[in-house]
C-alpha cells in the first residue's frame, strides 16, 4: 500500500501522496498529479480528521459551501483517505436479540412489497468463509496498520460459499432478487451458481480472466495467478468460425488496481439495475468506496428504499430506511425463513453463465482449469496458484478503490 505523507493546516490534516515502494508507481502528489493536487491544496483537501468525518465526502472542511470538484484526482484521493482514517477497524454493532428478528420481519415486509430488489454485496459477506474483510476487528487494513499480515483462514479455491451466498441465490432463483451488484473479488458468487448475466463484479474476479483483443472472459477453477489487469501468460483460443485461426489474443486478469477504471458492462448494468429498482439492499459493506458505494443511492433518489446490513457504521446510514446491525449470515437466515423459503445447498463449485435458460456446468477435477462450457472456449493452459494470497491481497488491497464516470451524472465522482 502506498505510503501516505501528512502536513498541518490550519489545524487539519493535508493528505499528500508519496511513491509506493511496492509497486514503483506514481502516487498522487508526485509529478504531473503534483500540478493538480496543489491547485487544491489550500481550500479542497483539507478534508479534516476524526471531527470532520461526517463531512466527507463533497464538503471542504474550511469552506462549506465549496463543493469539491468531481475530477479523476478526487476520487483517489477520496478513497484513500477513507483507508487511512477509517481503515484502522471499526467498532462493531449489535442489535439486541428482539430488535434484530423485529427489524429482519421489517425487510421481509419490504421485500415483499416490492417488485424489484437489487442487492449489494462487501468482504462482510465472505469473512464466513475464511476470507477477511478490510475494516473489521481482523481485517486487512486493519491488520496493516497494526504491521501484521492478514489472516486468511483458507485458500480462495477451497472457499465455501458462506449461507448469505447460498440465500442470495435461492432468492435469485425465486424471481424475489433481480440483480446482484458485488465489490468482491473472491468470486464466490460465481462459484455458487449465481448467474453470471445477474451479476456485476465491480472490481474484478479472481478466477476471471479476460481476451484482451476481442473480450471474452474464461472462468477459471483456479486463481488466474495475477492481479492488476496484467498478463496471465495464457492466449485466447476463441474462434469465429471452424476453420477460421483462433484468436490468440493476450489473457489478462480482471482485478482492478489503483487507477483503473469499473469494467464499463458491470458498471452498466448495476447502474440500469439500482435505476429500475424498487429496494436496494447492501450486506457487509461500509460503503465508503466510490463509485460502487454510491449506487445504492441511486435507488433511493428515485423513489425506493434503502436497507443497510452492516456490523459496522456506514457512510449512508443517514439515507438508509432500515439499518440492521447483526452477522449477514444470521440476517440472511432469518430472512430466508420469513420468506418460508430454503436455502440451497452447496454441492460444488459451478458456473452458470444465463439465468434464462438456465446453464449450468461443472467444474472437471481431472481438467484444472479448464471449464466444459461450449460458451467458454477452452482454455489454453491452467490457472497457477498465486504464491502468497495473504501478501498478494494486502498489497494490492487499494485495488478494490477505484474511480469512473459517476453512475448519476457521466462525471466522475
Amino acid at each position: 500500500m502506498c505510503e501516505y505523507q501528512r502536513g498541518g493546516c490550519k489545524g487539519m490534516e493535508l493528505v499528500a501522496f508519496r511513491p509506493c515502494p511496492a509497486t514503483g508507481r506514481e502516487a498522487a502528489g508526485t509529478n504531473r498529479a503534483q500540478e493538480e493536487f496543489e491547485e487544491y491544496e489550500g481550500a479542497l483537501l483539507c478534508w479534516g480528521v476524526t471531527e470532520h468525518w461526517d463531512r466527507l465526502p463533497g464538503e471542504a472542511v474550511g469552506s462549506p459551501a465549496l463543493e469539491i470538484p468531481k475530477t479523476r484526482l478526487d476520487v483517489t484521493l477520496h478513497n484513500a483517505l477513507w483507508v487511512i482514517l477509517l481503515g484502522r477497524g471499526l467498532d462493531q454493532i449489535f442489535d439486541p436479540p428482539e430488535e434484530l428478528e423485529r427489524k429482519v420481519r421489517e425487510l421481509a415486509d419490504l421485500i415483499r412489497s416490492s417488485s424489484n430488489v437489487v442487492f449489494h454485496t462487501g468482504a462482510g459477506i465472505s469473512t464466513a468463509s475464511g476470507i477477511p474483510d478490510f475494516r473489521g476487528p481482523n481485517g486487512v487494513w486493519t491488520m496493516e496498520e497494526k504491521g501484521l499480515s492478514p489472516k486468511f483462514d483458507t485458500t480462495f479455491e477451497n472457499a465455501r460459499p458462506s449461507k448469505t451466498h447460498m440465500a442470495l441465490l435461492g432468492l435469485q432463483r425465486v424471481g424475489i432478487l433481480k440483480f446482484l451488484v458485488s465489490q468482491n473479488v473472491d468470486g464466490l458468487h460465481v462459484r455458487s451458481g449465481f448467474p453470471r448475466d445477474k451479476l456485476a463484479e465491480l472490481h474484478g474476479n479472481m478466477f476471471v480472466e479476460e481476451c484482451v483483443k476481442c473480450g471474452k472472459q474464461y472462468v477459471r477453477d483456479a486463481v488466474v495467478g495475477s492481479m492488476g489487469l496484467k498478463p496471465t501468460g495464457r492466449l485466447c483460443s476463441v474462434t469465429k468460425a471452424r476453420g477460421l485461426r483462433a484468436c490468440r489474443g493476450k489473457l489478462r486478469d480482471t482485478i482492478l488496481d489503483w487507477e483503473d477504471s469499473l469494467p464499463d458492462r458491470d458498471l452498466t448494468l448495476a447502474d440500469e439495475a439500482c435505476r429500475k429498482a424498487d429496494l436496494s439492499v447492501t450486506l457487509g459493506t461500509s460503503l465508503q468506496i466510490k463509485p460502487s458505494g454510491n449506487l445504492p443511492l441511486i435507488t433511493k433518489k428515485r423513489g425506493g428504499k434503502l436497507v443497510i446490513v452492516n456490523l459496522q457504521a456506514t457512510k449512508h446510514d443517514k439515507q438508509a430506511d432500515l439499518r440492521i446491525h447483526a452477522y449477514v449470515d444470521d440476517v440472511m437466515t432469518k430472512l430466508m425463513k420469513h420468506l418460508g423459503l430454503e436455502v440451497p445447498e452447496w454441492t460444488g463449485p459451478v458456473v452458470v453463465e444465463s439465468a434464462e435458460p438456465q446453464q449450468l456446468f461443472k467444474f472437471e477435477p481431472e481438467a484444472r482449469g479448464l471449464l466444459k462450457e461450449e460458451s467458454f472456449a477452452q482454455c489454453n493452459g491452467t490457472a497457477g496458484l498465486c504464491p502468497d494470497l495473504g501478501t498478494a491481497l494486502a498489497e494490492h488491497g487499494d485495488s478494490l478503490k477505484q474511480e469512473c464516470p459517476s453512475p448519476d451524472t457521466g462525471r466522475s465522482g
